[in-house]
Parts: structure tokens; C-alpha cells; sequence
């Protein structure tokens, strides 16, 4: 009888030996569903909390981001999917056995403050949601970048910190919203902090409105990234952005964006600018025990703000961040 994978939607059925579902990482065969590369990754970098990127949970932190192959959606323009659709990821990548010590010894290395699993969709891994308990009990701080559409019993189970979710607003087999916006809302009840990364492209962007329809249920407090991946005009990204903010979301950024209008987090109340960043990160604070200064708005920011350190850290790694291993 097939073996049929429940860690995505796509649900892949395998019958025999060494069947590999669509996202080139699980194996399904008649022994049941198991990962098929555990603790194996394809990079392991440093870097600024901003450029995950998240701007609201530890601002200014040092990070240690293990990269992660494997993804079901094959979203356009994505560098995972796009090299995977099906294929072993094996094959594609060399890949890098890790340790939960070698992980401890780059942390303290580089005296990080959070470790970040990225890559292509990391949760339909079993080993990971395993990492991230063993990180926990060592009290270590924990972040994962993640579509949220795995099986609403994987994310049940996670220990972690906080969540970059991306929804990617691309050509291609992506994600469905609703799943997506179902996942936040029980991690929002379990008070797990969260930022969104709205990935969009240029076929898609005049179909995003139907997704901005779909988030009008998520916090507006919620910080809210946007990346083109094409090239797009400035009045276009404009248009995003005045959307969202028309929708109520406070906080609007734009990834890579080089002038710092749209990278410092202003308060919502005054508009008084809080945290001021440029291309590497945080430059200046303003804020006031989490507080606007000139109003006192209490801003919904996790942990403090490590402004002194990064600084200290980016005059020797200047792009912002650090390859530790890579093929």
C-alpha cells in the first residue's frame, strides 16, 4: 500500500524503496515518510538580524543562519524551487553535516544572539522542529523563515522564537494564502512574534490586491516587508506600500531599500522616526525604553536594541554579513 507524506499539501505518494517527493528532500516509500538528508544544510552564514529580515524582534542582533534545502512550490523566481521542482536535493547541493556543537561553537564564535533557519521551506523537515527544541533548552533564541503552509500538526509542536513568513505573491505553484493565514492566526494566539515578507513580481502585481484582501484579518502592528524580485518601477513599489498602509498596517518596510525611508520604523501615532537603518542596519535609536519620545507610544518591539555591537561588527564584515561555511 502507498505511503502517502503529510508535512505539505501536495501530499506525495511513494510505493518501494527510495521515493523522493516533489520537494527533493523527504523520502516516501514503504518504511513510511522520513527526512532524507537530516542535519545536513548548504550554507551557514552570519548576519544582522535586518537582513533576514526581521526589524521588530532583537533589533541590531547578531545572527548564525543555516540554509536549508528543499521546497514544494515552485514560485518564479525563487533560487530554491526554481533548481529543485522534484528533484533530489542531493544531487543539486553539497551539502554540509552539521552538530548540534558545531552549531554552539559558531555561536559563540561570532558571539551571535539568535539562530535563524532559512532556505527553501525548512519546517518539512523533521530534524529542524528537533533542532529548534534542543536550541530552546540550551536557551538560545531561535527564528524561522517559512511559507507556514506545513501541516498544521508540525507547527503545533514548535519551540520557537519568532517567524519571517513569507508569502510569495509569484508566478508559478505557490502557496495557498488561506493556509497561510490560517498558521498565523494560531501563532499569533500563542503569542509567537511575527513579521511578513510579501515576495511580488512583475506578472503579479496587479493580482496582490486579492492577497492584501486576505491579510485584513492579521494584526496591523504586524511589520510587514516588501521585496520585488523584478524590476519595477518606484511608483509601482509606491502603490504597494500606500496600499498597505491604507490598510492599516503601521509598519512598512522595503527590503534593499538603500535610502532608509522606507527601512526605519517610524511611530505610527506622531510619525516621529524610532529606529533609524540604512543598507547594513540599525544607524540610530530613538526610542525610549520602547517608547516615541515626543508621544509615548509604546511600540510592540521584542528584546532591546543592539545598535553598539553591530556597528562594531559591520566595520569588519561591511556587506553586513559573514559566510561561515559554504561549498
Amino acid at each position: 500500500m502507498p505511503k502517502t507524506c503529510t508535512r505539505c499539501p501536495r501530499k506525495c505518494s511513494g510505493i518501494g524503496r527510495g521515493f523522493t517527493g516533489f520537494c527533493g528532500a523527504i523520502i516516501v516509500d514503504d518504511y513510511g515518510v522520513r527526512d532524507k538528508y537530516p542535519w545536513m544544510v548548504t550554507a551557514i552564514t552570519t548576519s544582522v538580524i535586518e537582513k533576514i529580515p526581521l526589524y521588530h524582534f532583537y533589533p541590531g542582533s547578531w545572527s548564525i543562519n543555516l540554509w536549508v534545502p528543499g521546497c514544494p512550490y515552485t514560485c518564479k523566481n525563487c533560487p530554491w524551487s526554481a533548481v529543485v521542482n522534484g528533484e533530489d536535493v542531493g544531487k543539486l547541493y553539497e551539502l554540509k553535516k552539521i552538530t548540534l556543537n558545531e552549531i554552539l561553537d559558531y555561536f559563540k564564535q561570532v558571539s551571535a544572539n539568535i539562530v535563524s533557519i532559512l532556505g527553501g521551506e525548512p519546517l518539512i523537515h523533521e530534524w529542524v522542529a528537533k533542532l529548534l527544541s534542543e536550541l530552546k533548552a540550551k536557551g538560545i533564541r531561535t527564528v524561522v523563515k517559512t511559507t507556514l503552509t506545513v501541516s498544521s500538526s508540525i507547527v503545533e509542536k514548535l519551540d520557537v522564537d519568532a517567524f519571517l513568513i513569507d508569502i510569495p505573491i509569484l508566478a508559478g505553484s505557490t502557496p495557498s494564502i488561506g493556509n497561510i493565514i490560517d498558521n498565523i492566526m494560531y501563532i499569533g494566539r500563542r503569542g509567537i512574534h511575527y513579521e511578513l515578507l510579501l515576495l511580488i513580481d512583475s506578472t503579479s502585481i496587479l493580482k496582490w490586491t486579492k492577497i492584501l484582501e486576505k491579510l485584513q484579518t492579521i494584526d496591523k502592528d504586524t511589520p510587514t516587508h516588501v521585496q520585488i524580485v523584478e524590476p519595477v518601477n518606484w511608483k509601482t513599489i509606491k502603490k504597494i506600500i500606500d496600499k498597505l498602509e491604507a490598510t492599516g498596517f503601521n509598519y512598512v518596510y522595503v527590503v534593499g531599500d538603500t535610502s532608509g525611508e522606507y527601512s526605519t520604523t517610524y511611530c505610527p501615532n506622531c510619525k516621529t522616526p524610532l529606529i533609524i537603518r540604512d543598507e547594513y542596519g540599525v544607524r540610530e535609536v530613538l526610542l525610549k525604553d520602547n517608547k516615541c519620545p515626543k508621544c509615548g507610544l509604546e511600540l510592540k518591539i521584542i528584546g532591546g536594541v543592539s545598535k553598539g555591537k553591530q556597528r562594531r561588527t559591520l566595520r569588519l564584515f561591511a556587506s553586513g554579513e559573514r559566510i561561515l561555511w559554504s561549498p
